[in-house]
């Protein structure tokens, strides 16, 4: 039996549920330790309709005398309409499954995507609301600043205009 006699998910402790914030591309990495006859591992989404995939496996065996230590590990892909929170599990597969009942289920927390007009993901969130909110106030200051000193401008030239023309019709 391996050691310890669980599959260790990164980031997360055995002794409790385990819940991962992700972004598009992070990578979860699975792993056993000493582990007889060799295994393979996989990850496996919960809910089969959720758009959650796992791209680019790199499935690493290295020999640990008579025994096996074992890791996978996985780039996260989603869509963007991918639900807030899905049910993930690694798990061993294969040949040798049978013989060993080991997965690992963790829950991951997927952020708040929309999608724009050319259906690529947009992540938002409300330090993005806050800096467009200061720069779009920033914006409408600089421009009514704008305005009122071409205002002014403008009432200048009509007043020296009309002090002008009212001292050349008073002369005789």
């Amino acid at each position: 039996m391996p050691v310890p006699r669980y599959l260790k998910v990164a980031g997360c402790d055995f002794q409790r549920y385990c819940v991962l914030k992700v972004n598009q591309g992070d990578v979860l990495t699975c792993s056993v330790h000493g582990i007889r006859p060799e295994v393979n591992l996989e990850w496996r989404v919960y809910e089969p309709n959720t758009k959650v995939s796992f791209l680019q496996d790199n499935h690493r065996v290295q020999p640990s005398g008579d025994n096996y230590d074992v890791t996978l590990t996985s780039t996260i892909t989603f869509t963007p309409a991918t639900e807030k929170r899905v049910t993930v599990e690694c798990r061993v597969v294969g040949t040798n499954a049978d013989i060993f009942n080991l997965s690992q289920t963790i829950d991951i927390l997927i952020p708040n995507v929309q999608t724009n007009s050319n259906d690529t993901a947009v992540r938002t969130n409300s330090n993005d609301t806050g800096v467009l909110t200061a720069v779009i106030t920033v914006a409408i200051v600089v421009f009514m600043v704008v305005i009122i000193v071409i205002g002014g401008i403008i009432l200048r030239k009509d007043g020296n205009i009309s002090k002008g023309t009212a001292l050349t019709t008073s002369e005789p």
